[in-house]
């Protein structure tokens, strides 16, 4: 099912605050900075010349990201050059939670003119320290991951269970699958039981739902969400969002709402919220396909147009 025009929806500011600490009644959010610093080492990753025994320099750069992961202290820079680094899981061992993974920010960044990709992208895990039971979603995170992401190509998804701290920005992500799949398959990112998440100026596109979450203190801004089968941004339950200047448009499964049902055949909306049990309320402003329950939030500014051909 798709939306009757080609629309764009940009959303406002959640929690009505223009910058800064924002707070909601049962915290803040902090509005995060553009730009960064790496104060500590830079490691280079090379898929064509590197070596597991090299030192990770510029010159002798390491093979994958992998094992640059497991080389670098809190932080220190991974600068990660052409190539398919394949899937990357991290932030857990044999499914149990790490308390703290990094002592300070880890940054992994494309190299300047350069467009590495890696296939599907876990961090963190749902189980806890000493069981890989799923823990409650009232625990607010299992482990302090500060992984940063910048500029990578993700060809399969971006999952983050349980990670605080995990700042995603400037990225292409997208979902293995044809349209016909992409539903049943789940969201090009999730983020269910995180913490201090921060989404910025990605681009997500070919994937059944946009962004999926269940999280606390998440903010989401400046991002560019097309061409999926399903709705743009689904939140189940959480608390303490910020959504700013997102752009949603062109979310289509291909089939109308007479056609005969030969794969899934989904209602399609810009934003949602549903069964969330959070305090406060979710204020619809304008734009058609925003629709929403409760979270301990409120959009503002939200409009629509036609997206130009």
């Amino acid at each position: 099912m798709r939306l009757a025009h080609p629309l764009a929806f940009v959303l406002g500011l959640l929690l009505g605050a223009a910058a800064g600490a924002v707070g909601t009644g049962g915290g803040t959010v902090e509005v995060p900075d553009p730009e960064y610093e790496i104060p500590g080492a830079l490691y280079y990753v090379d898929a064509h010349h590197g070596s597991d025994s090299n030192p990770g320099t510029d010159t002798e750069p390491f093979p994958s990201i992998t094992h640059a992961l497991a080389q670098v202290s809190g932080g220190d820079g991974i600068i990660v050059r052409d190539g398919s680094y394949g899937d990357l899981a991290f932030g857990a061992s044999g499914g149990l939670a790490i308390a703290e993974v990094f002592s300070d920010w880890v940054t992994i960044r494309a190299e300047e003119g350069h467009d590495p990709a890696v296939g599907k992208v876990v961090l963190g895990t749902w189980g806890q320290e000493s069981t890989p039971d799923a823990m409650p979603f009232s625990q607010v995170g299992n482990s302090d991951l500060r992984l940063r992401v910048d500029g990578l190509l993700i060809e399969d998804t971006l999952s983050i269970y349980g990670s605080r701290y995990v700042d995603v920005r400037n990225c292409v992500i997208r979902t293995v699958g044809e349209l016909t799949e992409l539903a049943e398959i789940g969201a090009g990112v999730t983020v269910f039981n995180g913490q201090h998440v921060q989404l910025l100026h990605n681009e997500v596109t070919h994937s059944g739902i946009g962004v999926a979450g269940m999280t606390t203190d998440f903010v989401m801004k400046g991002n560019h969400i097309h061409h999926n089968s399903h709705d743009g941004l689904k939140i189940y339950g959480g608390d303490n969002w910020i959504v700013e200047g997102n752009v949603f448009h062109d979310l289509d499964d291909g089939l109308g709402d007479d056609d005969p049902e030969t794969y899934q055949n989904n209602h399609v909306d810009g934003f949602i919220c549903t069964r969330s049990s959070t305090r406060g309320d979710i204020k619809r402003t304008s734009g058609r396909g925003a629709r929403a329950t409760s979270s301990s939030a409120a959009i503002s500014s939200t409009t629509s147009k036609r997206w130009p051909s």
